[in-house]
């Protein structure tokens, strides 16, 4: 569906091209501040808002929660090294079983085989993938709780000069 939008565009852009029509722009198009339709516009104004005029008050970064950052993004890192080394084992296990599969000469046998071994990397896999997110899960979760601790008893109020 898509490639057929895009076919069209592309003939009917061909088209204008090669029979001299001069397109012109629509009065919102032309040079009084909008940049045009879509995801121009919105980068645009995404760029004019200005994060210190939000009404949102932002606590400051004490050390209490530099140190739950710190935990949080040392625990992510320990995940993803223990899922990469993982995924790189049963990468290496099914090479080797496939390798092994194929020097069957029974065919039944060798189908069997690799089915084998695909079932048991894709077991595998999805293991370390549920045990990467329970892992990023618990440390958002620890980081929730330290990061309360650290807030003040009364929450940050807005002043005028943030609105």
């Amino acid at each position: 569906m898509i490639t057929k939008g895009l076919a069209s565009l592309a003939i009917a852009a061909t088209l204008v091209a090669s029979s001299g029509i001069v397109a012109f722009a629509k009065d919102h198009d032309k040079n009084n501040g909008f940049p045009g339709k879509g995801i121009e516009m919105r980068a645009k104004h995404h760029a004019e808002i200005d994060i210190r005029k939000s009404p949102i008050a932002f606590p400051k970064l004490t050390s209490c929660t530099f140190t739950a950052l710190d935990k949080r993004d040392m625990a992510h890192v320990a995940a993803q090294e223990a899922f990469h080394a993982g995924m790189k084992a049963s990468l290496s296990t099914r090479k080797a079983s496939i390798t092994a599969a194929l020097a069957l000469t029974d065919e039944t046998a060798r189908i069997d085989a690799l089915k084998k071994a695909q079932e048991a990397f894709k077991t595998s896999t999805k293991k370390l993938k549920d045990t990467l997110k329970s892992t990023d899960r618990s440390a958002q979760e620890a980081f929730k709780t330290e990061h309360k601790a650290c807030a003040p008893a009364t929450p940050p109020v807005a002043t005028p000069a943030q609105s």
